[in-house]
């Protein structure tokens, strides 16, 4: 099952990841109690949540592949 958070570019803030109907009513929430009601075009979208390799864009998969490279340098190091 797919997840999906919203997420305001313009305060750099997201909701946790959840379904697609609930982010979509934290966007609404979000958008009326802290901006008082701009439009979405105005920065808030509803995006898919990584939820693993296949979801994960370029940067992420180059952080996970560099975080295991680094325990497996450390691990050769200390033996």
């Amino acid at each position: 099952m797919a997840t999906y958070s919203h997420r305001c570019d313009r305060c750099d803030s997201s909701s946790p990841p959840t379904s697609h109907a609930d982010a979509l009513a934290a966007q609404e929430y979000h958008r009326d109690q802290v901006h008082g009601g701009h439009m979405p075009h105005q920065g808030d979208r509803i995006v898919l949540h990584p939820t693993g390799w296949a979801d994960a864009d370029s940067t992420e998969r180059w952080i996970m592949v560099g975080a295991i490279l680094l325990v497996i340098i450390v691990v050769l190091a200390k033996l």
